[in-house]
């Protein structure tokens, strides 16, 4: 992210053009500040560092302790530098005002695609988590499926795991059991998620928005999540999402679910609904031309 060939191109733009502004997606962006020190400049935080940092810390992987002492100290330094902050949920934005940002932080959540669904038939009984195995939420969340909640589900549920990167300890640990399926990278993955009858996402770390909960939603497919995974979602379970941070509540409630399809198929149709009324590109756009038009006007 620190590199002069790519710094060095930013300042070519810069003096090649004349633009109104500059926006850095990533914090860690934010080190080609130099480059756009003249232009007014807006940072867009995906997520909170700091926060991640933190719930991994509680969640005794003291391995985060150092990166959360420095996190925390670097964070409003990088927001201060800028005229206007994004983030991408209220609670981001409140944990950033908490650490120190004095700029104006503009709560804008992502863009998410309206995928066109014909003729899918969902599948009884399966249910399916997606993600980047890269990503340590990711990998926690796959674990606890695994090894916490699966092995009490009524015999018929099958579990699909959609993702590249899933390591070799956890495919083999898997492996054996004929009931989860690790599928890796899906090219049409629209259309598989709106087979499947539940998305399970038990996300305990990490910040921003969690963009498979609304791309599961988008696609008819309802989700059961903690209330980490939920930030940013203004969606409860009258349409389609609900939200238990107990391990036990969350398996009584896949059980108690997938025993009614009916109601998971309506389910889903009024989440796909709801998202696309918070989500589509119509509402996001408009709250950019907000911000650029507020920014240029001072």
């Amino acid at each position: 992210y620190n590199k002069k060939k790519m710094a060095d191109l930013i300042s070519k733009l810069i003096h090649e053009n004349t633009f109104d502004i500059a926006q850095v997606e990533y914090n860690i962006m934010y080190h080609y500040i130099d480059q756009i020190e003249n232009i007014p400049k807006v940072i867009n935080f995906h997520d909170i560092s700091t926060k991640v940092y933190e719930r991994g810390m509680n969640q005794s992987d003291t391995a985060n302790r150092r990166s959360f002492e420095m996190a925390k100290k670097l964070e409003p330094i990088i927001a201060n530098q800028f005229q206007a902050v994004v983030t991408l949920s209220k609670e981001d934005r409140s944990y950033l005002l908490g650490l120190g940002c004095k700029t104006k932080i503009h709560v804008i959540p992502p863009q998410i695609k309206i995928p066109q669904l014909i003729d899918i038939i969902k599948k009884a009984n399966e249910v399916c988590f997606i993600g980047s195995y890269t990503r340590e939420p990711n990998i926690q969340a796959v674990n606890i499926l695994v090894d916490e909640i699966f092995p009490k589900l009524n015999n018929e549920i099958k579990l699909n795991i959609i993702g590249k990167g899933l390591s070799k300890d956890i495919v083999t640990k898997i492996k054996g059991n004929n009931r989860i399926n690790y599928l890796g990278f899906i090219d049409d993955i629209d259309s598989f998620l709106a087979t499947q009858m539940l998305m399970i996402a038990p996300i305990r770390i990490g910040a921003g928005l969690k963009m498979k909960i609304p791309h599961a939603l988008v696609c008819s497919t309802p989700v059961i999540t903690t209330d980490v995974g939920a930030e940013g979602i203004d969606i409860n379970e009258n349409n389609g999402m609900w939200v238990t941070t107990d391990t036990i509540d969350m398996i009584k409630l896949i059980n108690k679910l997938l025993s009614q399809n009916d109601l998971l198929i309506e389910k889903g149709q009024l989440g796909r609904d709801a998202v696309i009324e918070s989500f589509s590109e119509e509402k996001i756009i408009s709250k950019f031309e907000s911000l650029y038009s507020d920014l240029l006007n001072k």
